[in-house]
């Protein structure tokens, strides 16, 4: 996997790579991570990728997420 791209959104550390004809975002956060897959047949280039990622509320709701993966662990523990 070849990472493309790599940028840091508040306390995210946001990679972009591509592999096996995808682009894959991942979003890390402490011990979390969540990965998205994105069809080459979907989206133009690496920069209509970013622009997704950084459209609207997604890395808000992503950061969301990491917060309730926290719980959820945190609950088991």
């Amino acid at each position: 996997m070849k990472i493309l791209h790599q940028d840091v959104v508040g306390p995210m550390t946001v990679s972009y790579y591509h592999w096996n004809n995808k682009y894959i975002v991942k979003v890390e956060l402490d011990n979390y991570e969540q990965t998205y897959k994105i069809s080459e047949m979907d989206v133009s280039s690496l920069e209509e990728v970013k622009a997704i990622a950084q459209t609207g509320t997604f890395l808000e709701n992503v950061f969301k997420r990491f917060q309730t993966m926290d719980e959820d662990l945190a609950s088991l523990l």
